[in-house]
């Protein structure tokens, strides 16, 4: 599997529906590495929180994508090798939205913390499942400025259907805007995603694009299953995200990623 890079999504995708990883993709991951192929994650989560799966798995240093494309860390030497933050009109943006629609919860994350706005329930959980690096704030005045690499906006779906539409109405170009969960959606920068990422990765490790593959299962994944060489789905993935990509895998609980690597294996021999 010499010259092959490999990139999973995290939740819903290399863990099952109660965050545990299958052994079988940990032993697929592991053989698909000691043939000469590279493996890593690529996730919405920040550094602190896709750490703990990335331990698990033999990924000897690789670099993660983080933050649904915003930046790329190497755990190897603990720092970036790459960062897309939103811009300061998109930031502008975000106060703009919360001023007009403030009973929603905003999570601001930031190289190394996540800035909590509003924070009730939604943003208390979340922060709280991971023990998560936090703090709650009052306004924006006390978030710093310039590293705001993505917002969660929390709410309840009628409400967030409204921002949403005012998110998309104004951001064009400026922000990237997709549902995360049924009370919640994302803002990264309008260049951002998963799929500039793990291309930028390959390029940095020297992987034609013929050998990038990627799996997925949520709407934060279009844009790298839309990217890379060959692209697979979950069983569980909604239609319009099976609709297109090469491959269809298993359900997440049975090792869609096990199922994949060995799709791959087969295609390449």
């Amino acid at each position: 599997m010499n010259g092959w890079l490999v990139v999973s999504d995290v939740d819903g995708t290399l863990n099952n529906k109660i965050r545990q990883t299958p052994k079988k993709n940990i032993e697929a991951i592991d053989r698909f590495v000691r043939s000469g192929g590279i493996f890593t994650l690529a996730s919405g989560r920040n550094v602190q929180s896709i750490k703990k799966h990335y331990d698990k798995l033999p990924l000897e240093g690789m670099p993660a994508i983080v933050m649904n494309g915003s930046g790329i860390y190497d755990f190897g030497t603990g720092d970036f090798l790459y960062k897309d933050p939103i811009c300061p009109d998109g930031m502008e943006l975000v106060r703009a939205a919360h001023r007009r629609f403030q009973t929603n919860e905003v999570a601001i994350f930031t190289s190394d913390n996540i800035y909590c706005l509003n924070a009730g329930i939604c943003c208390r959980t979340f922060v709280g499942a991971d023990h998560l690096d936090h703090h709650f704030c009052a306004s924006f005045d006390e978030i710093p400025s310039g590293d705001w690499c993505k917002v969660i906006v929390f709410g309840l779906p009628l409400n967030l259907k409204k921002v949403m539409s005012f998110m998309q109405q104004h951001g064009e170009g400026i922000v990237k805007v997709f549902h995360s969960s049924i009370i919640g959606f994302e803002i990264v920068n309008g260049s951002a995603n998963k799929g500039a990422a793990v291309l930028r990765l390959a390029e940095m490790k020297g992987i034609a694009f013929d050998h990038t593959a990627a799996i997925g299962d949520y709407y934060n994944d279009v844009d790298m299953l839309k990217a890379v060489g060959v692209s697979a789905a979950c069983g569980q993935a909604p239609k319009d995200i099976k609709a297109i990509v090469d491959y269809q895998a298993c359900h997440c609980n049975h090792g869609a990623v096990a199922d994949f690597l060995n799709y791959i294996e087969n295609k390449s021999q």
